[in-house]
Order: C-alpha cells, then structure tokens, then sequence
C-alpha cells in the first residue's frame, strides 16, 4: 500500500477493491438464496405433512374418520407436495442458468 500511495494510486485501487468485493458478495449469495429456497420448501413438505398428521390424529379421536381413510390420506400426503419440491428446483435450476447465460 506503501508504494500505491508514492505514486498516487491508492484511491483507484481501493475503489477497484470496493467493486470487486461488491461482485463477490452478489455471486455468492444467489447459491446461497437459491439453497435456502429448496431448503425452506423441504421444511414447509414436513410441516405440512405434520399438520395434515394432526388433523387427521383429531379425526380418529373424534371418531369422524376410520383408520384406513386416516393412513391413505397421510400415505399421500408427502407425495403430492413433493411434486412442489421438484417445482421449486426447475425453478431455480432455470433461473441459474438464466442467470449464468446472462453473464456470457
């Protein structure tokens, strides 16, 4: 930094440092955003599978529905809200390659 300074170039090296750091930043975090993404529609699979577990517990001890209506309902139950799970990732997958296509 000494030798920047001498010959005045201190200000444009930090300047260019700044923006570089400021491009790191922004490329770093679209990964990131994008995993906390699928990461948070996993967590809303599980949540929704427990809160449809919790109705359907309510049901049986109301006797409003019997047991094999019960484990069919909670059989399916992951399966449908994996296909949004699969949705989110084209989603992501696409709009990184968007993205990637964009910076060539």
């Amino acid at each position: 930094m000494a030798t920047l300074k001498a010959h005045n170039r201190s200000t444009a090296v930090t300047e260019n440092l700044g923006d570089v750091g400021n491009e790191l930043a922004l490329s770093t975090m679209k990964p990131c955003v994008s995993r906390s993404c699928r990461d948070l529609t996993g967590t809303s699979v599980s949540l929704a599978t427990a809160l449809v577990a919790l109705v359907l517990g309510i049901r049986l001890i109301d006797g409003d529905m019997r047991l094999t209506t019960a484990l069919a309902v909670l059989l399916i139950t992951p399966r449908s809200t994996f296909r949004c799970v699969g949705l989110s990732a084209r989603f992501h997958a696409s709009a990184d390659a968007v993205g990637a296509a964009g910076a060539l």
